[in-house]
Formats: structure tokens, C-alpha cells, sequence
């Protein structure tokens, strides 16, 4: 049986001392897929989170992978959240948007 209502909602976390990790404000990505998963299927969902790091701080990415057909949980939404620690790359990516331009005072 294919998964229902599947979807993946991914967050970064940080803290900057001992304690809980907070969710980093923006940081977040939905992904619902254009497809149910069958059984013993795989797939890959490609996506970026930008975000500003905080000085200091340890980060964590969390994703919240939910279904609605578990076994002794149907039609109830059901989760499992894999996290893992991350570390911002050394120096940032630079987005060139334009490489010129006009600007026309009236």
C-alpha cells in the first residue's frame, strides 16, 4: 500500500549554550512530493534552506517525515523526525542575481 498524506517538513535548529535547540527563524522547507511512496521505494528530494548563521551557535537539521497510513495509527498523522548536526560552510555562497543595472531617477 502507498503512503498517504506523505510530506517532509525540514528545519534548522541552533542553540548558542547548553540546552534545548530552538528552531532558527526562516529556516524552514516543506516538501510535499508530486507522489505517494509504494512499498521498498526510494526517492530523492532535492532543496536548499538559506539562512543566516547565528554567531557561536551549534545548528541541527531535524526533518519531520509524516504519513497518515501507518500501521495502528490510520488516518492519524504519523512521524518520525531523523536529526543530524550541521555546520555551515566556512565562507557564504554568493548569489549573483544581476550583473547589471539601470536605474532611472524620475
Amino acid at each position: 500500500m502507498a503512503t498517504e498524506n506523505f510530506k517532509l517538513v525540514d528545519q534548522v535548529g541552533y542553540k548558542t549554550s547548553a540546552g534545548q535547540f530552538q528552531p532558527l527563524p526562516g529556516a524552514t522547507q516543506e516538501v510535499i512530493p508530486s507522489h505517494q511512496l509504494n512499498p521498498g521505494e526510494i526517492e530523492t528530494y532535492k532543496y536548499e534552506i538559506e539562512f543566516i548563521p547565528v554567531q557561536g551557535a551549534t545548528f541541527r537539521n531535524t526533518v519531520k517525515v509524516t504519513i497518515t497510513n501507518h500501521c495502528g495509527h490510520l488516518s492519524k498523522e504519523f512521524w518520525s523526525e531523523p536529526k543530524a548536526d550541521i555546520s555551515p560552510p566556512s565562507s557564504p555562497k554568493i548569489f549573483e542575481i544581476d550583473e547589471t543595472a539601470e536605474v532611472t531617477e524620475k
